[in-house]
């Protein structure tokens, strides 16, 4: 999956749950600014969740292709290990 497009689907996930959450804390009888900035604080930081997310989309990756291509594993580790200090 390409960069821009899992940075738009995480963006709308998350935005999906947060507008859940300030739903939910709306109907527990909370005002709407209150019932946003409540669901933002539950919800956690946004900017380390994206990078999180992006790790591990990193490291699956890496995963899956160690796997489709045992015998070349080691060429591929050293070409992202060149990348990843390039």
């Amino acid at each position: 999956m390409r960069r821009e497009q899992f940075d738009r689907e995480l963006e709308e996930e998350m935005k999906f749950h947060l507008e859940q959450k300030a739903e939910e804390n709306l109907q527990a009888g909370m005002r709407p600014d209150e019932a946003r900035y409540a669901a933002e604080r539950q919800f956690g930081n946004q900017t380390l969740l994206r990078e999180v997310s992006r790790e591990i989309t990193r490291e699956v990756g890496r995963i899956e292709v160690y796997r489709l291509a045992p015998p070349v594993s080691p060429v591929i580790r050293s070409v992202y290990g060149f990348i990843e200090r390039g």
